[in-house]
């Protein structure tokens, strides 16, 4: 079954299904919070208009006698109103000639048809989107798990890239690449000259160098992208959020031989004006001896 939902075909099957099942609870809840607004309604239903004998004459003049003559069919009844099929033709000749009771009617409207109809709506688009969420996470794991068992074929890719054995490949040995040494796992998810502009995500610590480790581990998670191919635009991104990232480590590297030489700088005042202290204090100390003498 798990197989199956991950095939587009089945895919909008397997949440209506599953939506149905996953929602039996919350159903079963509603059905009971339903049954009981119904008998309470129905309880001052009985007070208000079946035992009201001029409410009773109203029944009998419209012939609505049989819908108010029990507990059971006021609630039968009041099932009209879970679903307003034609419960119009119920309140209206009753309102019309007792105005009061629309206080009776207008709360069964408003909590029974509208307020927990739009609930249970509520609850079960909830449930669907939990469920939508949770599929969304189990196909990420399936795909890592198909993504994963690419480690020893990535690996393999590049010891092929290194042509030297060095440990280590580098852009140019990219670019020379043969066609025919691209993994046809890879091809699907990235096209080659797409690789070569992806180079500086690859390259993680900027070393210009990129081993094994960094090679295998950004293309595992390229290939955990959303879509299949990466288009220009996201290429375009990816390359403007690396030179940014290149600008903000050559600002900050400004900013601190900045802040070294300003440091510098304090200091050269600090000790000149210790220098001149010392030389105000030796003045004053001569004049004072001169005047002495």
């Amino acid at each position: 079954i798990r197989a199956l939902r991950m095939l587009p075909l089945l895919k909008a099957s397997w949440r209506m299904v599953s939506g149905l099942l996953e929602s039996w609870s919350t159903m079963i809840s509603m059905l009971l919070l339903l049954t009981l607004a119904l008998y309470l309604f129905a309880c001052l239903g009985l007070e208000v208009i079946t035992k009201n004998d001029l409410v009773q004459a109203t029944l009998e003049e419209h012939d609505l006698v049989a819908h108010f003559n029990s507990l059971i069919t006021i609630m039968l009844t009041l099932t009209q109103f879970v679903t307003l099929d034609s419960c119009a033709s119920i309140y209206y000749p009753i309102i019309k000639n007792h105005p009061e009771l629309v206080f009776y009617f207008l709360p069964v409207i408003v909590i029974v048809s509208i307020s927990l109809m739009n609930l249970v709506t509520a609850v079960l688009v909830e449930g669907g989107v939990a469920l939508a969420h949770k599929d969304q996470r189990e196909m990420r794991k399936e795909q890592f798990r198909k993504i994963k068992k690419l480690d020893p074929e990535f690996r393999e890719f590049f010891r092929r890239v290194d042509a030297d054995g060095s440990g280590t490949i580098q852009l140019v040995e990219m670019e020379h690449l043969a066609d025919r040494c691209y993994p046809d796992a890879l091809r699907d998810k990235i096209r080659p000259e797409s690789l070569i502009e992806l180079w500086d995500i690859l390259d993680t610590d900027g070393s210009g160098d990129i081993d094994e480790a960094e090679f295998v581990d950004g293309l595992l998670n390229l290939c955990l992208c959303e879509h299949d191919v990466m288009s220009s635009d996201t290429l375009g991104l990816t390359r403007l959020m690396k030179a940014n990232q290149n600008k903000s480590v050559h600002i900050q590297k400004m900013i601190q031989h900045v802040v070294t030489e300003l440091s510098t700088v304090s200091r050269g005042f600090t000790r000149l004006a210790e220098a001149m202290e010392r030389k105000t204090h030796h003045i004053h100390a001569e004049g004072s001896l001169m005047v002495h003498i």
